[in-house]
C-alpha cells in the first residue's frame, strides 16, 4: 500500500515541476512555441509573456513616430542655427 502512495506522490511531484524554458527567450517565441505544443506554460508565465509583448515588440507606429521625432531635431537643429546666425548678421 505504501508502494502505491509513493508512486501517486511522485507522479504529482513530476507533474509541478516547472517546464525548461531556453535560457534568454523573449515572450513572442515563447507564446509560438506554446502554440505549437513544444512547451507547456504556467499559467503564470503565459501571463507574464503576453503582458510583455508590447514592451518587447512595439508596434510599428510607435517605432515610426519616435525615428521622425529623432530626424526632426537632427535637420531642424541646423537650419535653426543657420537663421540664428544670419539674423544676428541682420543690421537694426
Amino acid at each position: 500500500m505504501a508502494d502505491a502512495v509513493d508512486e501517486v506522490l511522485n507522479r504529482i511531484e513530476q507533474q509541478k515541476v516547472e517546464p525548461d524554458l531556453p535560457e534568454g527567450i523573449t515572450a513572442l517565441p515563447l507564446l509560438q512555441m506554446a502554440y505549437r505544443g513544444e512547451v507547456k506554460l504556467t499559467p503564470q508565465q503565459a501571463r507574464c509573456a503576453i503582458e510583455a509583448l508590447p514592451y518587447e515588440n512595439p508596434k510599428l507606429s510607435a517605432t515610426a513616430i519616435a525615428t521622425m521625432k529623432v530626424l526632426r531635431k537632427r535637420w531642424t537643429a541646423p537650419l535653426r542655427d543657420r537663421a540664428h546666425h544670419l539674423l544676428s548678421m541682420r543690421p537694426l
